[in-house]
């Protein structure tokens, strides 16, 4: 078992350099973001998810362990618990798995205060940060309420003095099962950003047979717009634009194209 020392420092953003520079395929690497806010304050590090490259148990390049809270502070807190990943170390920000293929997670969540106090958890815009099909269900094991994270985006608990437990399932259909391809009636076509991984700059492309409205704007994992690249018509055709990244931080990004009754979203990474 790994020791204490050999663990990742606390992390400045959800996705830091190591796990940006792994070599992983956004396409497929997907990640939850987990806030959880309070009169206390709000934690906004924790994270679930599956790559086809991770380990699982503890991977050094994707799993992050939970920073230590001030004894003397206000604070609220939600992770992950593992005793058997490193020696003096049982609560993770950052729990990464194996690629799930028609398999279901378990993850484990806890939520701590300094003193009882009502939590609210979030996971903004998740079917934008999950593969089609999977379903992702949050569940309080003291009253067995359960809800589609997919169909509510909050969740408030009443924390006392010890840890309110929470359990997330995630269940995943059978990789390399597609559904039946739809055309594309609105004629818009949002094409891979290229480079990707990318540093500074990549561009993004997209393909329209007739002249349309288009908004592509560029957003973080927690949901906050951090770039608009379009906002205009465009004529029938094919275009691309430059988003450069060099006053963001490192990690994964979703490129968002709307346009009349059409919306895609393609996932990049900047590495820096």
């Amino acid at each position: 078992m790994p020791q204490a020392a050999d663990r990742l420092p606390p992390p400045v953003a959800l996705t830091n350099v190591g796990r940006d520079a792994a070599g992983v395929d956004p396409e497929e690497f997907w990640e939850i973001p987990i806030t959880a806010s309070s009169e206390l304050g709000r934690d906004n590090l924790t994270s679930i998810g599956a790559c086809q490259i991770a380990q699982d148990g503890w991977d050094a390049r994707f799993d992050i362990p939970e920073p230590l809270q001030n004894p003397n502070g206000e604070y609220v807190s939600v992770y992950t618990t593992h005793e058997d990943w490193v020696d003096g170390v049982s609560n993770y920000n950052a729990d990464i798995r194996k690629q799930l293929n028609n398999q279901t997670a378990t993850y484990n969540l806890f939520v701590k205060t300094s003193k009882p106090a009502s939590v609210t958890l979030n996971w903004p815009d998740l079917q934008e940060n999950v593969p089609d099909n999977f379903v992702c269900t949050l569940t309080d094991p003291s009253n067995n309420e359960s809800v589609n994270m997919a169909l509510a985006d909050e969740f408030t608990v009443n924390v006392g003095e010890q840890p309110y437990p929470l359990v997330v399932t995630v269940k995943a259909p059978k990789l390399g099962v597609k559904e039946e391809t739809v055309p594309v009636v609105s004629g818009l076509e949002l094409l891979s950003a290229y480079p990707n991984p990318f540093n500074p700059a990549t561009t993004v492309s997209f393909n329209t047979t007739i002249a349309s409205k288009v908004t592509i704007k560029v957003f973080d994992l927690f949901g906050k717009e951090v770039a608009t690249l379009m906002n205009s018509r465009v004529a029938a055709g094919n275009h691309s634009i430059e988003w450069n990244a060099s006053g963001n931080a490192a990690g994964v990004y979703l490129i968002r194209l709307q346009g009349d009754d059409f919306s895609a979203v393609k996932k990049v990474v900047l590495m820096k």
